[in-house]
């Protein structure tokens, strides 16, 4: 008869219930950083389309209260919703 060891069974089962947890946890992380680089991209490509139409607005200022309202928008969703650097 073979005899095993309390300690071994112990280490067999916490291996065998936890291992698939672990790697579930570790997908997990992997998955939310590249959904974090991915957002984080997005927002460097919109701060930059968003800071040249400032800079063309800086150039030639908008004559109508529309276009200044626009220009508004813009520099607002630059600075508060997307956090660009530097601000306007």
């Amino acid at each position: 008869m073979i005899k095993i060891r309390p300690y071994v069974a112990v280490i067999a089962a916490l291996t065998v219930f936890v291992s698939p947890i672990l790697g579930t946890v570790a997908a997990v992380q992997i998955t939310s950083r590249s959904e974090a680089k991915v957002e984080e991209s997005r927002r460097l490509s919109d701060c930059g389309l968003f800071g040249r139409l400032l800079d063309a607005y800086a150039e030639t200022p908008p004559s109508t209260p529309a276009g200044r309202n626009v220009q508004e928008a813009y520099r607002e969703y630059y600075n508060v919703t997307l956090r660009c650097v530097p601000p306007r």
